[in-house]
């Protein structure tokens, strides 16, 4: 009488250690959280950063080009030395220019010698305030350089223009013509205007 006993109860923790297994092996199969990705770095490596001199409120407006071909540079320093991708200028025009008219900027060192020449269509200049972007190719800098930037005008008070931040000091704006910087004789006050002429890149 004692052997059914005996039978059933085996049976019993039998039927325990293959539950308790294939509980265990469900665990050990479950899929795991899936990661965050991570994020993408910069060509270089470092985290993107804007180097600008105004602060960003538009406050007046100056025309580009003429008969002297005037054009506008601002001088300025990361710090460190600093991989430049991108030239940012607040711009519009009145008109739309026809045919290959361009807005030209240059990257140069402190001293203007000249790293990079690039330019965007001028048909690519908005009428309503906006901030152009002209690619640059991954060039390095020391930390200080300038950025130039001229085109040609497309008739009286019809543009193109750059913003101008009035809020100063002046932070290292200057007037060009032919691009080499001139006296200041831009119609606004020197000591206050900064214009809105920015570089995106990297530390480098």
């Amino acid at each position: 009488m004692k052997k059914p006993k005996t039978l059933v109860l085996t049976l019993t923790l039998v039927l325990v250690l293959v539950l308790l297994l294939a509980a265990v092996t469900a665990t050990a199969c479950a899929p795991g959280p899936t990661p965050s990705p991570t994020p993408s770095p910069t060509p270089g490596g470092g985290t993107p950063q804007e180097i600008a001199r105004d602060d960003g409120a538009m406050d007046s407006w100056l025309s580009l080009g003429g008969l002297e071909e005037y054009g506008f540079m601002v001088r300025l320093d990361a710090g460190q030395p600093f991989v430049v991708t991108t030239i940012r200028v607040y711009s519009r025009t009145v008109e739309t220019p026809v045919g290959d008219m361009r807005m030209t900027a240059r990257l140069t060192d402190a001293s203007l010698a000249v790293l990079w020449e690039g330019f965007v269509p001028m048909a690519d200049i908005p009428k309503e305030p906006a901030w152009v972007e002209i690619p640059v190719p991954d060039i390095a800098t020391d930390g200080e350089f300038c950025v130039l930037v001229f085109a040609p005008t497309l008739g009286k008070d019809k543009g193109p223009y750059i913003g101008l931040d009035q809020s100063g000091p002046n932070l290292g704006s200057e007037q060009l013509s032919h691009w080499q910087p001139v006296d200041w004789n831009a119609g606004v006050g020197r000591e206050t205007v900064n214009f809105m002429i920015r570089a995106e890149g990297y530390a480098g």
